[in-house]
């Protein structure tokens, strides 16, 4: 929520974005049993598809403006947007990647819920920025 209403302490968006790369942007394997990671997707996905839901319009706007991660930017810098990626082609693969989860069989009710969920703040907040 602080992210949301840009009071955020520095590093919110760096951790926003390390979790959208680690929740959603992996296809997750379909085969039980071929990871030792085989259930991660519990944790993550979840915890990544909250950061779209609560602070979807904020992160849609940095998308917008293709601010990109800049590794020889100064510390304070850092802090702030410019610690993570967000550009469009990032939100349409998120976008992509929650559609396709919370269609998975293989995923409990909760991670499909939290995806769908997602996705559809994703929708809304295109829907207001087009309107």
């Amino acid at each position: 929520m602080l992210l949301e209403q840009g009071e955020f302490i520095g590093g919110l968006p760096i951790y926003a974005s390390d979790f959208l790369k680690i929740g959603v942007e992996q296809n997750y394997d379909e085969k039980p049993g071929l990871s030792a990671k085989a259930y991660e997707w519990q944790v993550l996905l979840p915890a990544a598809a909250t950061w779209l839901i609560i602070a979807g319009r904020t992160i849609y706007s940095h998308c917008l403006n293709d601010e990109v991660e800049d590794l020889q930017a100064d510390v304070e810098t850092q802090a702030g947007w410019g610690g993570g990626s967000w550009t469009m082609q990032r939100w349409t693969l998120w976008k992509a990647h929650l559609q396709k989860f919370a269609k998975r069989e293989d995923f409990n009710d909760e991670c499909r819920a939290v995806a769908m969920q997602a996705v559809q703040k994703m929708a809304e907040v295109e829907a207001r920025h087009e309107g």
